[in-house]
């Protein structure tokens, strides 16, 4: 395979990372975080970034993409290190969840303009924030693009750490979930009190960043797609090594009833900054 995207200038010579993409009116729009040597050449520099593909089936081919730049340059007050980008979209709202604790403590919200170009950030406002004494006290950081439950919510991934000493960083990370109203996404009606994974194959506890489950990918399983689980929470191995961990989260919907209906999606997660792999959570409710 080749590499789709890369770094081309001083503003991502460290890197381009965390590609968090969406298809909206035909057009690709992947935020990423481009890195740079920080301006006093000590360090790095996140920039959360906008590239667009106005052909998804080149979205595999390098000369499909068109670089935007970072969505909150410098010298916007605050935004010298941004990261984490996922954007909630649907007729009726185009908002950009972003943050990873870095400047903020908690993940923020900013409005799209009509063309998914510009952004205006929601002052002294946060969606989300560490909870003390909890596996999501270290921080928490943006997941993918929220998806609609068919009861008209959102099912919002986000990615969190906690302390574990003795390991890159000092931190574990595990991704989470909360329900975001329908009506108005800025209102969390349900958090995840445990995480969906932890880091537990060895694939996820070794490697570049070991103890790491990120997740930045997630759609929906065909309906045709057999995701049944005997367990809350299990896990199946095939013949080749490779592992689809699956969650089943009940009565997410507190005013239904618990397993009335349900709705799977593929979770795609970063392993250790050096594998990937796909989890299947099931919600009911």
């Amino acid at each position: 395979s080749s590499v789709v995207f890369k770094p081309e200038s001083a503003s991502d010579v460290l890197g381009t990372e965390d590609p968090r993409v969406i298809e909206v009116g035909g057009t690709l729009y992947m935020y990423y975080t481009a890195v740079a040597v920080a301006p006093n050449g000590q360090g790095a520099a996140a920039r959360l970034s906008l590239a667009t593909c106005d052909s998804p089936q080149r979205a595999s081919t390098p000369g499909c993409w068109k670089r935007r730049g970072a969505l909150f340059p410098d010298p916007t007050p605050g935004f010298q290190f941004t990261k984490s980008g996922a954007l909630l979209h649907d007729d009726k709202f185009s908002l950009l969840i972003f943050g990873d604790c870095s400047v903020v403590n908690g993940l923020q919200v900013a409005r799209a303009s009509p063309d998914l170009l510009s952004y205006s950030v929601i002052e002294n406002f946060l969606l989300i924030e560490p909870r003390a004494n909890s596996w999501d006290s270290g921080l928490v950081e943006s997941g993918p693009p929220p998806l609609k439950l068919p009861d008209g919510n959102w099912f919002f991934i986000y990615n969190a750490a906690q302390k574990l000493y003795g390991v890159p960083n000092n931190l574990l990370y595990n991704p989470g979930y909360v329900i975001l109203n329908g009506s108005n996404p800025m209102q969390v009606l349900q958090r995840s009190d445990k995480p969906l994974l932890m880091p537990t194959y060895e694939f996820q506890t070794s490697g570049l960043t070991p103890y790491v489950v990120f997740v930045e990918g997630m759609v929906p399983v065909p309906t045709t797609t057999d995701t049944r689980s005997k367990s809350s929470s299990s896990s199946s191995k095939s013949n080749d090594n490779h592992h689809i961990d699956k969650i089943v989260l009940k009565g997410v919907s507190k005013d239904r009833e618990s397993g009335a209906q349900q709705v799977s999606f593929f979770l795609y997660y970063g392993a250790a900054d050096s594998s990937v792999g796909v989890a299947i959570v099931t919600v009911s409710y």
